[in-house]
């Protein structure tokens, strides 16, 4: 708006930073409340699960599906079809009403506490995912490359983007990062619709840090928190929301990530954990079988979901049946409907979990003790072929690497 007159620039500024975000958009779509952001059925694309994100502290509204993004004056432009000053006159006049009705967030309940002053992570990963350009061409290939997975492959370098520096952490409303360093960003997404239009709905970002050259992770410095303990940036970090999300790695030269319809292609489809993981397991079973592409889950609760503790009781708590492994139906695990043949990569690389109540076999005392991280792989891969066979998989194989690697270790051994 650099061209505007500076009579009209203070309109508009005036009736954005009035206007109701939540109530204007909200007669349009139904939205829920999700911490301070809200979300909803997106109105400028069809889908059937919410991508659409309203951000009232920040004044804009954003789609992670279709990229739709704007204040409250282009949604009234786009959702409604009206001219600019049209638009503006209608601006005007709903915030003389909302400046008379009480609105769910007070600008002096968001002054009063301190973590208002951040940006959410929702905002976050939109500027960053907006902010970023194509990944060919840029370290993130050279990284690529040095972790043992050919970019040739799958069409994984097409999916995800580089930022040359990316914040390391959430920043201040207005300020600038502290930290920032190079990154490799991949979308999460869930999958929408039924075969035959199914798409990939973006709802966060997964970085990766990368080495300014690219041969590696950054490294950040360590720092001494207030309780004198020494602390580590990590080098991954997620923005957004990961819960049943994945990471898509479609077949090669796919022409739009967003388009999931090769899930329905032959071949079987990989499902595994870490993004680069999951992708060297890809192009071990390419070299012997048809594979489809895969789907890189970020988290073993994505993977498997939660086991069921319904065994004899144990300090008043009922114990895990390890001799009957059972999922939780209140837990959520990452699927996708009508999957066709699926290969399940299961990491071998997990830490133990300590003082499980367990019970090792039938009709015997549930007794404390340490979950190995060799059982968690077996637990993993049994709850998460069950959770494929319920969404309808024709086949189910479950892989694991040599003990303590993950699949991309054991590929560059």
């Amino acid at each position: 708006m650099s061209g505007i007159a500076p009579e009209l620039r203070r309109r508009i500024d005036d009736a954005l930073r009035r206007a109701d975000l939540v109530g204007i958009v909200g007669r349009m779509v139904k939205l829920r409340r999700a911490g301070r952001e809200y979300v909803g059925l997106c109105p400028f694309h069809q889908e059937t699960t919410g991508s659409f994100t309203v951000v009232p502290e920040k004044g804009f509204w954003h789609c992670f599906g279709c990229g739709a993004h704007g204040d409250a004056l282009r949604f009234l432009q786009e959702a409604q079809g009206l001219p600019f000053m049209d638009a503006l006159a209608a601006l005007d006049g709903e915030t003389v009403q909302a400046a008379a009705r009480p609105i769910e967030q007070r600008a002096s309940v968001r002054e009063s506490r301190p973590e208002a002053d951040i940006v959410s992570s929702i905002e976050a990963g939109v500027t960053v995912w907006r902010t970023a350009r194509a990944a060919r061409g840029t370290i993130v290939e050279v990284y690529l490359r040095h972790r043992g997975i050919d970019p040739r492959v799958s069409g994984l370098i097409d999916v995800v983007r580089f930022l040359p520096r990316c914040p390391a952490s959430l920043w201040r409303r207005g300020g600038s990062p502290r930290m920032t360093a190079p990154a490799m960003l991949a979308p999460i997404c869930h999958v929408a619709g039924n075969p035959g239009g199914r798409e990939f709905v973006q709802q966060g970002v997964h970085i990766t840090f990368l080495a300014p050259d690219g041969r590696g992770k950054a490294i950040f410095p360590v720092w001494i928190d207030r309780d004198g303990k020494t602390r580590k940036r990590d080098s991954r970090k997620i923005w957004g929301e990961a819960g049943m999300g994945c990471v898509p790695i479609p077949p090669v030269m796919w022409a739009d990530w967003r388009d999931a319809e090769w899930l329905g292609a032959p071949g079987e489809l990989v499902i595994g954990e870490g993004i680069e993981s999951t992708h060297s397991l890809l192009e071990r079973e390419a070299r012997e079988r048809a594979m489809r592409g895969a789907l890189a889950t970020l988290s073993i609760g994505n993977l498997q979901g939660n086991y069921l503790e319904a065994g004899p009781r144990i300090d008043g708590a009922p114990s895990l049946q390890l001799w009957n492994v059972q999922s939780d139906p209140d837990s959520s695990v990452f699927t996708v409907s009508s999957p066709g043949a699926v290969a399940i990569g299961v990491d071998a690389d997990m830490k133990a979990l300590t003082n499980r109540r367990v019970q090792d076999r039938p009709r015997t005392r549930p007794v404390r003790r340490d979950l190995t991280g060799e059982e968690r792989t077996m637990l993993c891969g049994q709850l998460a072929a069950a959770a494929w066979r319920r969404a309808g998989a024709t086949r189910v194989r479950v892989l694991r690497p040599r003990a303590g690697h993950d699949f991309n270790d054991e590929a560059q051994i």
